[in-house]
């Protein structure tokens, strides 16, 4: 009956253990029992969340707190009722909780008073039906109990600990001494702990409202300082949705129809000045989700199609987001940009060839091979000869001869790729013939 409640879920000691009472209660048909102890569970719960969220800042409530103290230091039951009209009437005053919950919390008080007091309420035959019961039992578990405590503006919350944490710098991450990932998993594994886990759908929206203004909505030289520490805490946000399998409840959240095209765009790399990386990070927020790719295409036509375009104008781009708009890889590498460099189709083929079919694998390497500038481009001919052999080598069993004919003559032509003063060209040559190609058609390539 109730398959997706977990007791072991519910944060609090003393509610998980009398929970079980109350589906005792439940499966014995004794609905009544059940909807007064789960009433006299909640009252006590949120009473101590309460306490939990006042010590930890996360919401004042010093005043009210005493007052209701002040109340149970009286030891008098008459002034109970008091007591749970205040702790509810917290909640709803500073909107720690959102409004269908609040509401649930008012009728549900109205359905146990009809159970406990009976004749006063003229209701002397009044007993909940299942289904009511039941789904008291299944929101308040988890609209509630399985909540550690409720954060009402969790950016504000964590801004002490974002203020003082010390997190990983970008430019370890430009030169390759760390990574997004490495980044990403220190600062979860704090934010995880302290904050994530106590966080309701409301505050989880709230958050990724907030970050995504910090990192791609807006442009200040504020913003830009503190853009990869916001997008490191929203990267980290939603890979905990998404190990919880919830990153649907952020459908239809943010307004994407606020986002400018002319600040999404990413800088060069220059590891000594704040850098601006507002596109790339759109993409790996749009990965997320793919409704959020939808969202943004219904409601902001323009950055849409910016991104739908510069996917396919920049090789690192392409490699990581390739799967936004397509399904066949062998597809997407057709939509590449004549303004794709030769170096960029070198990294493209060394990340994505064990994905291609060999059409589109001989289809790269020809154009990375017609992409090597006629002057100045020695280093460039180098990596590229280098990548191409890599592919040989692996895929010497399904690329034959008559496959390169095209190729080996654009080698032929371009001095970058068959001067001899060039280093390691007879090497890479005589890498190529062993594999069992014969250039001897192409009296540039040989010694």
């Amino acid at each position: 009956m109730f398959g997706k409640i977990e007791i072991n879920k519910i944060k609090n000691v003393s509610s998980r253990k009398n929970f079980e009472y109350v589906l005792q209660s439940y499966y014995s048909g004794n609905y009544k029992a059940s909807i007064l102890l789960l009433y006299n569970i909640v009252v006590n719960d949120l009473y101590e969340k309460l306490q939990l969220m006042n010590e930890k800042n996360y919401i004042n409530c010093k005043k009210e707190l005493e007052e209701i103290e002040n109340i149970l230091k009286d030891g008098d039951a008459k002034k109970y009722s008091s007591v749970e009209e205040k702790i509810f009437d917290v909640y709803k005053d500073k909107k720690v909780l959102n409004q269908p919950t609040i509401d649930l919390l008012y009728f549900f008080k109205e359905v146990r008073n009809k159970c406990a007091h009976p004749f006063f309420f003229k209701e002397s035959e009044y007993s909940p039906i299942e289904e009511e019961v039941y789904l008291f039992i299944v929101r308040i578990y988890n609209e509630i109990l399985i909540i550690d405590a409720f954060l009402k503006d969790p950016y504000s919350v964590m801004k002490d600990d974002i203020e003082n944490f010390k997190f990983p710098d970008i430019r370890a991450n430009l030169v390759g001494a760390s990574s997004l990932r490495k980044d990403t998993d220190k600062v979860k594994k704090y934010f995880e702990v302290k904050y994530f886990r106590f966080m309701t759908n409301s505050n989880f929206k709230k958050l990724f409202k907030t970050l995504l203004d910090l990192t791609i909505s807006k442009k200040t030289d504020e913003i830009q300082k503190e853009q990869y520490k916001n997008f490191l805490i929203l990267n980290s946000m939603l890979e905990y949705l998404k190990v919880q399998g919830k990153e649907n409840i952020l459908n239809n959240t943010y307004n994407w129809s606020k986002l400018k095209s002319d600040i999404l765009y990413d800088d060069d790399n220059d590891i000594f000045s704040d850098e601006w990386f507002a596109l790339s990070y759109l993409y790996k927020v749009l990965m997320y989700n793919s409704n959020f790719v939808e969202e943004l295409k219904s409601t902001n036509e323009i950055v849409y199609n910016k991104v739908e375009v510069s996917l396919y104008q920049k090789g690192n781009l392409f490699i990581e987001f390739w799967q936004l708009f397509d399904y066949d890889i062998n597809v997407a590498i057709g939509k590449l940009k004549d303004d794709i460099s030769s170096l960029e189709y070198s990294r493209i083929i060394d990340k994505l060839q064990m994905q291609l079919e060999k059409g589109s694998l001989l289809q790269l390497l020809k154009r990375m091979v017609e992409k090597i500038p006629a002057f100045d481009g020695y280093d460039i001919a180098n990596n590229c000869l280098t990548s191409f052999i890599k592919v040989l080598s692996v895929k010497r069993d399904t690329i034959q001869q008559e496959d390169l004919e095209d190729i080996f003559s654009l080698f032929n032509e371009n001095r970058q790729i068959y001067d001899k003063t060039r280093s390691n060209r007879d090497n890479q040559m005589l890498e190529i013939a062993k594999l069992g190609y014969d250039l001897s058609e192409y009296p540039n390539l040989i010694r």
